[in-house]
């Protein structure tokens, strides 16, 4: 849902001459004592901890590209990283039309 809230965000921003850029990030897996406590059940504790063991990152080196990027603001009105990587803006999740009818619903609600 974020994705598609940048979308329309990101177009607005370029009609009115705006300077705010919004960016998602996406650090992946990040060890932290909230994802790994997250679950009830002890097997699946002991689950989530083995797989962050694995493929998690600390939480100082989940930030360092977040850092990056507020000292290097993309120059995009949209920008989306998993991790270091751009993330392609053409992908579904970043689709116009669904952008504009979640803005629909939303103020209709």
């Amino acid at each position: 849902m974020n994705d598609l809230l940048g979308v329309l965000f990101a177009e607005n921003q370029q009609q009115t001459g705006g300077r705010i850029h919004y960016v998602l990030f996406n650090p992946w897996a990040v060890r932290s004592n909230e994802a790994l406590n997250s679950f009830d059940s002890p097997l699946m504790k002991l689950l989530a901890r083995a797989i962050y063991a694995i493929v998690g990152v600390s939480v100082e080196e989940a930030i360092a590209p977040i850092t990056h990027l507020i000292d290097n603001p993309p120059h995009t009105a949209l920008s989306a990283f998993i991790k270091t990587k751009p993330v392609d803006l053409t992908m579904n999740t970043f689709d116009r039309g669904k952008a504009v009818r979640l803005d629909d619903i939303t103020k209709s609600c």
